[in-house]
């Protein structure tokens, strides 16, 4: 899998966090966004990325 080039900085910093296995209340404190905005940003990586809804990203990712 490539990452796409279309990803923004804040996106790619999120991907790494997902990388390091935060769970989306980890990434909401440290980000200091709600969870609510971390699951629309997982959902948008997954959009961008054309990740199936059936593949865990946490594990997708750590494949990387």
């Amino acid at each position: 899998m490539q990452l796409d080039p279309k990803l923004s900085i804040s996106e790619l910093q999120f991907c790494a966090l997902l990388k390091l296995n935060f769970a989306s209340k980890e990434i909401a404190n440290n980000t200091f966004t709600s969870i609510r905005t971390v699951q629309n940003k997982k959902y948008r990586i997954r959009s961008k990325l054309n990740i199936p809804n059936e593949t865990d990203t946490y594990v997708l990712f750590n494949d990387i």
